[in-house]
């Protein structure tokens, strides 16, 4: 059995009106949602979508089905719930629940849309998902660099969402946990502002999961602010299983393939985005400048 700590903050920014994000801190389910398709559209989208989790929270012995099922469910209420008003309305997601898989807890990352996920462990920082965006296909096309996704004239359109009326592909990876081991769920407020080994450095020198959360969001408003901003932080602080992994072996890595179970630390993948605090190499990036205002692939902004 695992315990956890956490901590959440959202923020509307320094330059919107109104705050379209929303998120779930609830175990065993943690989530964060960036709703688009302006404030009535998206401020309804993401907040069904954390409800619709939120029901999960009472649930015990959490299967990947149970939470993969409550994002197809999510999306469909959306699609449901959409009028002449809100039409086009629909939200990012990523999340982080834990799963009973053989009578061990495992813990499910999943995400639609460029919300990202990261894990610190042993100081390094790792991107767990990977952005859905169509500045990033071209950048893992080696069609432009990351310094031209920047500027590029799709880089705020997003290829996947919630609500977007087609069938829903969802990534998610089975993760091993271990003592000490830090998630992140943040919306892309927050990665837009801040560089990656800053993040890491906060996420480093906080006390508790709480604390980490205000001085990110804080940091990001004192960066510009320019979007609404949340963030939500998980601390695997023990593990009851004698065969749980502990802080100091091998560092389990997440595969770098989607939908993929790791209950292993064999054969571990690169990390799709792996930063290490100390070391003077420059971390890559992907698509982490893109602008934050998102919209449906074929709608416009």
């Amino acid at each position: 059995m695992l315990t956890l700590s956490w901590g959440e903050r959202t923020h509307v920014g320094r330059v919107r009106q109104h705050n379209e994000d929303a998120m779930l801190a609830s175990p065993p389910l943690f989530a964060v949602a960036d709703g688009m398709g302006g404030h009535a559209g998206g401020e309804i989208a993401s907040t069904l979508t954390v409800e619709t989790l939120a029901a999960l929270a009472a649930h015990e012995n959490l299967t990947r089905t149970d939470v993969l099922d409550a994002v197809r469910a999510a999306d469909a209420t959306i699609a449901r719930e959409a009028t002449d008003e809100t039409t086009g309305m629909g939200t990012t997601l990523c999340g982080l629940a834990v799963t009973s898989s053989s009578g061990a807890d495992r813990l499910i990352v999943f995400n639609v849309g460029d919300s990202r996920a990261y894990r610190l462990r042993m100081g390094s920082l790792v991107q767990l998902t990977q952005d859905h965006s169509v500045v990033q296909e071209l950048i893992d096309r080696g069609e432009i660099s990351t310094d031209e996704a920047e500027r590029h004239p799709d880089r705020n359109v997003i290829t996947r969402s919630l609500g977007a009326g087609h069938l829903l592909d969802i990534d998610w990876w089975t993760l091993e946990p271990a003592v000490g081991d830090r998630y992140l769920l943040a919306s892309d407020g927050l990665t837009k502002e801040l560089e990656a080994p800053l993040i890491a450095r906060i996420l480093i020198d906080a006390a508790t999961p709480d604390e980490g959360a205000r001085l990110l969001v804080d940091e990001a408003l004192a960066s510009g602010g320019r979007d609404n901003i949340t963030v939500v932080i998980v601390e695997v602080t023990s593990i009851d299983d004698t065969a749980a992994v502990l802080i100091g072996s091998d560092p389990v890595d997440a595969d770098t393939t989607p939908n993929a179970t790791r209950p292993d630390a064999t054969a571990a993948t690169d990390p799709l985005d792996v930063i290490d605090i100390d070391a003077d190499t420059n971390p890559r990036h992907g698509a982490e400048h893109v602008s934050p205002t998102h919209r449906a692939p074929g709608a416009s902004t």
